[in-house]
């Protein structure tokens, strides 16, 4: 779908949508000990020794609200499975650290912040490759000893396609499970339903247009062509009308011609 990895990674450029997905999605118990409002978003293309840069889709640090202790995450958005994806997480762990070594940026008594790497799958089929870097490596009997010496990094999965439409209607709060929602549903009106209220979570300009963006997409995917739609972000936190001539094809020829989603689309209230 165009332009479909890039909007979906744009939206997680803000702190809205990263504290979503935390707080909603991230079950660890160090995310309760997170200070929320006091993530930073790090810098996302990182140069090696050998003078080649990597990009990483996002990295952000978080402090510990109890400690004077940075954690890092690195936050990766596959559309597919990817064999060596633990060996790409060892590779992006070792260039943040070293990136923050070099601005001088680390704890105290020269000790390395914790870092975590999160990877967002968002494809079809169910994620299968192995986490643990330890595991890509060729096993050798234990006797030769080699084991203690190899890389042990592991990266958090978070598969889209595994979470049941009852686990996102159980995140109320979250408009991430929302757009998730969406992507699971096959009937118009109940994307845009869901859609209205994903929109009425969010109260950041930016998020809310790379939203509306993603919904045209998502429409677009289930045979609505060239949607055209605008959203009232004062409309959005009054509760009154939401959205004004969703489409114009819908609006005057309907979904009909032989399909099921047949039905004439008009303007829509927030009750």
């Amino acid at each position: 779908m165009r332009n479909y990895d890039s909007i979906f990674k744009n939206l997680f450029k803000s702190k809205l949508a990263i504290k979503d997905l935390l707080i909603h999605f991230i079950d660890e118990p160090i995310i309760k000990e997170i200070d929320l409002a006091a993530i930073q978003l790090l810098p996302t293309v990182l140069n090696h020794q050998s003078k080649r840069s990597r990009i990483v889709d996002l990295v952000f640090q978080a402090k510990l609200t109890m400690r004077k202790v940075f954690v890092i995450f690195i936050i990766e958005f596959q559309l597919n499975d990817n064999k060596f994806m633990a060996l790409r997480s060892n590779t992006y762990t070792s260039l943040t650290l070293e990136y923050l070594i070099d601005i001088k940026n680390v704890l105290k008594y020269d000790k390395l912040p914790p870092v975590m790497l999160i990877v967002l799958y968002n494809g079809k089929r169910k994620w299968q490759s192995k986490k643990q870097l330890l595991d890509s490596f060729v096993k050798l009997p234990k006797r030769f000893n080699v084991d203690k010496y190899l890389p042990k990094i592991e990266y958090l999965l978070l598969d889209f396609s595994q979470i049941t439409l009852n686990e996102l209607k159980a995140k109320k709060n979250s408009f991430i499970a929302k757009m998730l929602e969406i992507e699971q549903t096959f009937d118009v009106m109940q994307a845009i339903n869901l859609f209205i209220e994903a929109c009425r979570l969010v109260d950041d300009d930016g998020v809310l247009s790379s939203l509306e963006e993603w919904f045209k997409l998502i429409l677009e995917s289930k045979g609505i062509k060239e949607p055209v739609f605008e959203v009232n972000k004062e409309m959005i936190k009054t509760g009154k009308k939401l959205i004004n001539n969703i489409f114009d094809e819908a609006r005057q020829k309907g979904l009909a011609e032989g399909k099921a989603e047949g039905k004439a689309i008009n303007l829509l209230s927030l009750s």
